[in-house]
């Protein structure tokens, strides 16, 4: 649909500030999460929104941006009052808060949707644009800045979550400052920097927590773990929360080498986690062979790190097991299964449960509090309702 004029999301951004003396501007500089608390701080702006914009899909959402494919960018529009603000003192800010050099990444994290760009509203803003991109060069001498300057299109609002989200406490409930004027360090991910899990763990050495085994227990002695990866977990989550005998289900991070991983981290790539879905069943109720039964039922496990429209090594498929007993169990049904698909090789992983990391609350139960949308699916032991996902 990119070349389709019809195409809503190549429209220009027709929206209107709620003040008609004030003006808007647009900004990507990496996560908008970080960038949206800086501009919050300014004297002179008075609302501020994160979104996605200047992709060719239409209506995305976060998971789907995080993918790639969308070529949308993580963007802040800030409504500002120019009588208070000037247009200059905000590129001033923009230049000031991120690296304009490092294409598609800022530090860590790497995609499309976090390159650097100005989308203007208008051709006196285009002209400061560009002029500031000119000044920025001869700073940065033999660095080439790579920073976009286009037209403004069409935004898209992010999920309600991401809105203020470093005001609100973020990853681990610490609200930072959105007080005009403030300048206390802005924090993306952890209260402690050196804590933050965008430092990576370095994934050869032997004391990487993220590589011990998964020692937790079930609640119950007389339950038992079970642990797969069979793309994005909201969607499976769900189906085996559906299965008599399965007394708990957690989604979260395993397999990969970051300790302490985060959601946005996951979906950069570099953290080779995957997302997986933690269950606690009664085998007196429900046996391993019964939910192996339900991994292979739930998506294509001949799809290299995708399922559907999702790509990335976080949504491969995978049994990761507790004791050779389902290793044994989960073997002979992958040769079960390699056999139905004959020509297609089956691609499943199936390694041992390392350390469980429980995903973000939001992420928990996604589909049956109602997803994006509000429209709550039953977890109802029993249920066969169809899964949706997205919608």
């Amino acid at each position: 649909m990119a070349s389709s004029t019809t195409n809503p999301a190549l429209d220009p951004d027709s929206d209107t500030p709620e003040n008609p003396g004030h003006e808007f501007a647009q900004f990507a500089s990496g996560c908008f999460w970080g960038s949206e608390l800086r501009f919050q701080r300014v004297v002179g702006v008075i609302k501020t929104e994160v979104g996605y914009s200047q992709g060719n899909a239409h209506d995305p959402y976060y998971e789907l941006v995080c993918t790639g494919t969308t070529i949308h960018s993580e963007v802040v529009r800030l409504h500002f009052d120019p009588q208070v603000c000037s247009f200059s003192d905000l590129l001033a800010v923009f230049w000031s808060r991120h690296d304009p050099t490092t294409l598609n990444r800022q530090g860590r994290e790497v995609g499309t949707q976090y390159r650097s760009g100005i989308y203007y509203y208008s051709e006196e803003q285009a002209r400061l644009a560009e002029e500031s991109k000119e000044a920025t060069q001869k700073e940065l001498k033999d660095k080439t800045v790579v920073t976009e300057i286009l037209p403004a299109k069409r935004f898209y609002s992010a999920e309600e979550y991401h809105q203020q989200y470093l005001e609100k406490g973020g990853d681990h409930g610490n609200k930072q400052s959105a007080e005009k004027g403030c300048t206390d360090p802005i924090r993306c991910y952890a209260l402690d920097p050196n804590k933050s899990s965008v430092k990576l763990a370095m994934a050869s050495s032997p004391t990487n927590p993220a590589q011990d085994p998964d020692s937790d227990t079930p609640d119950n002695p007389g339950h038992k773990f079970a642990q797969f990866g069979l793309g994005c977990f909201w969607g499976a989550e769900l189906r085996l929360q559906r299965v008599v005998g399965v007394v708990k289900t957690e989604v979260g991070y395993s397999q990969g080498h970051v300790h302490d991983p985060n959601y946005r981290l996951v979906c950069s790539g570099t953290t080779n986690h995957s997302e997986v879905v933690r269950v606690q069943f009664d085998p007196q109720v429900c046996s391993y062979s019964d939910l192996l039964s339900v991994f292979w039922s739930r998506h294509d496990p001949t799809t290299l790190n995708r399922q559907g429209g999702d790509v990335g090594t976080q949504y491969r498929s995978g049994i990761y097991y507790y004791n050779e007993e389902q290793a044994r169990l989960a073997e002979e049904s992958k040769e079960a299964k390699q056999k139905e698909f004959k020509d297609k090789r089956v691609v499943t992983e199936i390694l041992p449960a390392k350390r469980f990391y429980r995903a973000e609350e939001y992420h928990q139960q996604y589909l049956e509090k109602g997803g994006r949308n509000g429209n709550k699916q039953s977890a109802q032991k029993g249920c066969n309702d169809p899964i949706r996902c997205y919608g």
